[in-house]
C-alpha cells in the first residue's frame, strides 16, 4: 500500500490471509504463473509476475498483531481486499488500517522503525532500511538510525545472496551515492565492503584533502552527479556537469559511455 499512497508505480502486492496456501493456488491458475516457495520461519507463497510479484502469508494472530510485526511503520499499512482499487493509484487513504502512524509518516517522507527487535528478527532490515531511504527519498528517524547502528553486527550473519539483493537496488537508485553515505554513519559498510573501510584514516595529502575513504565516497557522489539526466542545481556540480554534456566530442559517442555506466 506505501507505493500506492505514494503514487509510484506497484511491482509488488502482499497479500496476509488465514489460508495463504489456497489463496496462492488460485490466483496462479487465473494470472497463468506459478507458486514459489519461500522462507522457513514465515512461510512466503510467491506468484512471479511479468511486471512485479504477488506475496501470500499467513495472518500471524490478529490484524493488529500481525502489524505489528511489520519492520517499518509505512509498511504496516493494510486495506481489506474488497476496499482495494482496480487502479491501485487511486487508493482512499481513509481505507487503510494505520496502526502505528504509517500514514503520518509518509506525507513527512520518514522511515520509522515499528520495534527495534524486527532488525533481530531479520538483520537484512537494517540494509532494507537505507535502501528505502535512497529508493523513496525518504530519511530515517534518528532513533530508527541509532537502532541500526546497534545491531549492524548482526547483517555479516545473512545470507550473500540477499544482502547483494539489496545493495544493487541500492546502486539502481539515482541517490546511490547519499544510500553509501547513510551505510557509513551505520556503521553497515563496515560489514559489507571492510576493504573500504582500511582507507579510514589513510591520508593522501599534500595531492589529496580527504583521506582514502572519504575520497571513495566522494567520487560516488559525482559519479551520481554525472550520471544524472539532468544538470544539478548548485555549482561547481552544474559546472562540470555542462562541461561533461554540452561538448561535441566528436571524437567519442560519449551518451553510449553514459549509458553504458
Amino acid at each position: 500500500m506505501r507505493d500506492a499512497l505514494l503514487r509510484r508505480p506497484v511491482t509488488e502486492l502482499d497479500i496476509t490471509t488465514a489460508t495463504p496456501e489456497a489463496w496462492a493456488t488460485t490466483l496462479a491458475a487465473a494470472l497463468g504463473t506459478h507458486v514459489v516457495q519461500l522462507g522457513d520461519r514465515f512461510p512466503l507463497h510467491r506468484l512471479p509476475l511479468e511486471d512485479g510479484s504477488i506475496d501470500l502469508t499467513a495472518l500471524a494472530g490478529t490484524l493488529d498483531e500481525d502489524l505489528a510485526r511489520r519492520d517499518f511503520t509505512v509498511n504496516a499499512l493494510a486495506v481489506p481486499l474488497d476496499r482495494v482499487p482496480t487502479n491501485l493509484n487511486q487508493l482512499d487513504p481513509s481505507e487503510v488500517i494505520d496502526q502505528h502512524n504509517g500514514l503520518a509518516d509518509l506525507t513527512a517522507r520518514c522511515l520509522r522503525l515499528i520495534s527495534e527487535h524486527a532488525l533481530v528478527e531479520d538483520p537484512l532490515r537494517t540494509l532494507r532500511a537505507v535502501r528505502l531511504a535512497a529508493e523513496l527519498t525518504f530519511d530515517l528517524d534518528p532513533a530508527t538510525q541509532g537502532a541500526i547502528t546497534s545491531h549492524a553486527a548482526l547483517l555479516a550473519d545473512i545470507a550473500p545472496e540477499r544482502v547483494e539483493h539489496e545493495l544493487t537496488r541500492l546502486f539502481a537508485t539515482p541517490r546511490a551515492s547519499e544510500g553509501i553515505r547513510l551505510l557509513e554513519r551505520t556503521a553497515l559498510l563496515d560489514i559489507c565492503f571492510p576493504e573500504l573501510i582500511e582507507g579510514r584514516a589513510v591520508d593522501q595529502r599534500p595531492h589529496h584533502r580527504l583521506d582514502v575513504l572519504q575520497h571513495a565516497l566522494a567520487a560516488s557522489e559525482w559519479i551520481d552527479i554525472l550520471l544524472s539526466p539532468n544538470p544539478p542545481a548548485d555549482e561547481p556540480a552544474a559546472t562540470i556537469w555542462h562541461a561533461t554534456w554540452d561538448q561535441p566530442w566528436p571524437a567519442i559517442r560519449w551518451g553510449d559511455v553514459r549509458h553504458h555506466l
